[in-house]
């Protein structure tokens, strides 16, 4: 199955290779650490940042709750997991990624010390709470139209550097 799952793009499936990306190898932390840095840093851009957009449609799925418990899992390093803490006063949000280098850096920022957040390292195929405990678990990737524009922007290059994709 490809990385996008069934319902991947004819782009993605284009783009894909057997190689694996950047943060999913173990032998290239120093730049895995950039890559994450890097998109953390694109999430929270002023007009094109993700961060918010994704913690606005996140945020009207428990307009209805008064003090929603909220799981993001695959949080990198905690870029919407901190919109959702600024824009809602009372969600409690548990943070979670399955590597324990970005748990760590969650885990020494400010989410790491603010009340209504624990960060917890986690593998979202284990989650070790019971059933009905949150009210939204969120796993946040790029909207299709956004993600295929980066595609097609990559699509040129894959024949000469297929680390424009994977990595």
């Amino acid at each position: 199955m490809p990385r996008g799952g069934p319902d991947a793009s004819w782009l993605d499936r284009r783009l894909q290779t057997s190689r694996l990306e950047y943060l999913d190898r173990d032998d290239v932390d120093d730049l895995k650490r950039k890559v994450m840095h890097s998109l953390d840093r694109a999430g929270r851009r002023r007009r094109i940042g993700i961060h918010e957009k994704c913690a606005r449609m996140a945020l009207r799925e428990v307009a209805d709750v008064d003090c929603p418990k909220i799981l993001e899992l695959g949080a990198g390093l905690g870029g919407l997991s901190h919109k959702l803490l600024e824009m809602h006063a009372t969600a409690q949000v548990t943070v979670t990624d399955i590597d324990p280098s970005f748990v760590a850096a969650v885990a020494a920022s400010e989410i790491g010390s603010h009340p209504r957040a624990t960060v917890r390292e986690m593998d979202a195929t284990e989650i070790d709470a019971p059933e009905g405990h949150y009210d939204l678990a969120i796993f946040a990737l790029p909207p299709v139209p956004l993600h295929i524009a980066l595609l097609a922007v990559a699509l040129p290059l894959v024949g000469v550097s297929p680390l424009q994709h994977d990595g």
